[in-house]
């Protein structure tokens, strides 16, 4: 009877390890325990996988924030680091483009036709105008509408429109002799401000009123570049008005040879935009690039303020530096004792918690390998909860930000 209650003990046993997967068998001296090596390489894979679901490519740098987004922490730099900052370099080419002069054309063929035209008509019109010596003054002097007829008859006609009445002042009160003199003289200023260059700013330059442009590279008709100080029209006209009124002759003469004059004060600037462009990248060319050093413990964003541009740009190649450094991944500093630390805690948890449990559990290599896969799911579900919560897209779906915590294990 003993017997047969015996039996059945054994078997009932024999029947449970079987539905346990194991086998009580007894150790012998000298052997190793092969449920102790597994559980141990099973201890050591659940660490490192937790290790890194939990801290792999997470940054030190705080949560995501965009440019223009109000920062509700302060983000400091754990490391230091230098970088080149885009921003700054393009506002410093900028700053050059700004101070490289442009480039301009002198165009003298404009003075020279007026000048000729001038001349010719000067000694035309004397022509006309000859009459024997002996003629009474009042019969020798010309009149507006002869003038007039003359410029009509005149082969080269009269291409700016000069008023009959200016000549036939000058000639009256100067006499032909004179009259050459004053034109060859005001010719000469002409020419004078013709070589500085004449701008319409108003169509060229869009200046603002009361802005002037100063000096300017300016290709003269030998090919030469010179900084000159180049005139608007304006400008032009006042200076032919002072140095004509320096000249010798009486002051209604001097009005109408101011008026002849301006008639060819044209605008002789030509813009050459291909030797602009190419100055302006060759000065661009040598701008070294702007770098910025930060500092351990240097303030990139403050908190509750909106992320500026140049922020943003330094925020971002922080998160550059860290994902570069060593030190910022798996390196053997404080950053990774702490992790480390965390993770072993984990680890012993989850060992007291098999010990305390029912045997069967940590006996059994598929219910403790079950129980580690449930435990790296939550931790890998918990992670990518938090990258998808600092990503772009709940930044601009505020709903579903909020739910976010809901989906967490």
């Amino acid at each position: 009877m003993n017997l047969f209650k015996k039996s059945q003990k054994q078997l009932a046993e024999v029947n449970r390890n079987r539905r346990l997967g194991t086998r009580r068998e007894p150790a012998l001296k000298g052997t190793v325990d092969r449920g102790g090596v597994l559980n141990f390489f099973l201890f050591l894979t659940f660490g490192l996988l937790a290790l890194f679901i939990c801290f792999a490519g997470l940054s030190s740098a705080g949560p995501l924030v965009q440019q223009g987004q109000v920062s509700r922490i302060r983000i400091m730099a754990e490391m230091p680091f230098t970088y080149v900052s885009q921003i700054e370099t393009a506002r410093k080419m900028e700053g050059v483009r700004q101070k490289v002069a442009p480039v301009f054309l002198l165009e003298m063929r404009p003075y020279q036709a007026f000048r000729t035209y001038l001349q010719d008509l000067v000694n035309s019109l004397g022509d006309f105008a000859r009459v024997p010596e002996n003629t009474p003054e009042a019969l020798a002097r010309l009149q507006a509408d002869e003038v007039e007829n003359f410029l009509k008859e005149y082969a080269l006609g009269n291409p700016y429109n000069l008023r009959p009445s200016d000549l036939a002042t000058l000639y009256n009160q100067l006499g032909h002799t004179r009259l050459e003199a004053a034109i060859n003289e005001g010719v000469i200023i002409l020419g004078e401000i013709f070589q500085k260059g004449v701008y319409q700013a108003d169509a060229v330059f869009n200046l603002d009123q009361g802005q002037r442009l100063t000096l300017f590279n300016v290709e003269d008709e030998f090919g030469n570049l010179q900084e000159v100080q180049i005139l608007s029209e304006e400008e032009g006209l006042r200076t032919l008005r002072i140095q004509l009124s320096a000249l010798d002759i009486p002051r209604e003469s001097t009005v109408a040879l101011f008026r002849i004059l301006r008639a060819g004060l044209i605008p002789n600037l030509v813009f050459d935009s291909e030797r602009t462009r190419n100055r302006v990248m060759a000065a661009q060319e040598a701008v070294t690039p702007v770098e910025i050093m930060v500092g351990e413990g240097q303030t990139i964003v403050e908190p509750n303020t909106k992320v500026t541009a140049i922020q943003f740009e330094q925020l971002e190649a922080y998160r550059r530096a860290l994902r570069e450094s060593q030190s910022a991944e798996f390196g053997f500093n404080a950053i990774f004792m702490e992790r480390a630390m965390l993770t072993l805690m984990l680890v012993l948890g989850a060992v007291f918690f098999l010990k305390i449990s029912r045997n069967k559990v940590s006996r059994n290599h598929r219910i403790f390998g079950l129980s580690g896969l449930l435990i790296l799911g939550n931790l890998l579900i918990l992670r990518l909860v938090i990258e998808f919560g600092d990503s772009v897209i709940t930044e601009t779906t505020p709903v579903l930000l909020q739910l976010l915590p809901f989906l967490a294990p």
